[in-house]
């Protein structure tokens, strides 16, 4: 072989072993590089899992009132709402006519009475305008809101139904206080949100870290910003947003 063709095959393996040599620096040696997907699967983790963990529902009953008689009625009828499903509780009730007392709470129910004369929701035009009861999920694993239709406490005397309910979803500031509270584990939250061990995680309300490890020294750090609305038990809303942040 003529010593120009071996100057070339020198030329080729010099440059074979240049160019491995750069990849195997870039590989182990450049901080940064990640599986693909990585990102997304750290982030969805602790994002859906939190969502689950505070989220809640707030619904919205309207009551229709044809009759609740005080008058001339020696057993006084009342009206109960009693909630049948776990985790609901009535929180208040709006838009009460004239004549009603204020509704008595007890637990997860609500009652109503009337302090004088008939009551109902009739108004001049005989449309009804309802009374619109609330009911707040106060727990995050609890299922749709059942009440109780029989919801006259006789028959005589008293007239009344519920209407189609509307549901308004966000999350629970109880819920969310819960979670990051000093007394919450860690770890132990890590475990059942199925992160990985050998990664860590923090969710922060502006600049303080409200849950989990800080940061601090970690070069490799994705982040993403959540954006929520935080349900009131009056059913008003109110903005609110996190940080995520795993590594």
């Amino acid at each position: 072989m003529s010593k120009k063709g071996l100057v070339h095959i020198d030329w080729a393996i010099s440059m074979g072993i240049f160019v491995i040599s750069i990849i195997a620096l870039f590989t182990f040696l450049r901080p940064g590089i990640k599986e693909p997907g990585d990102e997304n699967l750290f982030l969805n983790l602790i994002q859906d899992n939190f969502e689950k963990n505070v989220s809640t529902k707030i619904v919205q009953t309207p009551l229709i009132v044809e009759e609740l008689d005080s008058a001339g009625v020696p057993d006084q009828p009342e009206i109960n709402i009693n909630v049948v499903s776990g985790g609901w509780r009535a929180t208040n009730a709006e838009n009460l006519p004239e004549g009603f007392a204020s509704p008595i709470i007890d637990g997860n129910d609500l009652t109503l009475k009337c302090r004088i004369g008939v009551c109902d929701t009739e108004m001049e035009n005989e449309k009804h305008s309802p009374i619109m009861l609330t009911f707040h999920r106060s727990a995050h694993d609890a299922g749709e809101l059942e009440l109780d239709d029989d919801i006259c406490s006789r028959e005589t005397g008293c007239s009344a139904y519920l209407g189609v309910d509307e549901t308004t979803e966000g999350l629970s500031q109880s819920l969310i206080n819960s979670l990051f509270s000093q007394s919450t584990d860690y770890e132990a939250v890590k475990s059942e949100w199925g992160f990985p061990k050998n990664k860590d995680f923090s969710i922060s309300e502006g600049d303080e870290i409200s849950f989990g490890k800080d940061d601090a020294g970690e070069r490799n750090v994705f982040v993403r910003q959540g954006k929520y609305w935080l349900l009131n038990e009056d059913g008003t809303r109110t903005k609110y947003a996190v940080i995520f942040k795993a590594w």
